[in-house]
């Protein structure tokens, strides 16, 4: 298993947000092994049962979105994209 590292304080207020039996986790408790845009591996620091923690994107981001846009009359394999 991977060595934790302490967490931020970033870190801190995510993993205390996160509910599990009987409360909130305690930060202190947990070491940070994996932290990516979208999720955090963490380990107790006692008895080292592994958790992993899904993200929320940031405001205003959206994550795997495709947008296609279409101009009605445009040629799409021409050279020219002139309306109609």
């Amino acid at each position: 298993m991977k060595h934790g590292r302490k967490p931020t304080v970033a870190q801190k207020k995510i993993i205390r947000s996160i509910k599990a039996s009987g409360g909130n986790l305690d930060p202190a408790k947990w070491l940070i092994v994996k932290n990516t845009s979208s999720e955090m591996v963490i380990v107790n620091r006692a008895s080292g049962r592994q958790r992993t923690i899904k993200k929320a994107p940031p405001k205003g981001q959206v994550e795997n979105v495709k947008i296609s846009i279409t101009n009605k009359g445009a040629k799409v394999n021409g050279s020219e994209n002139r309306y109609n």
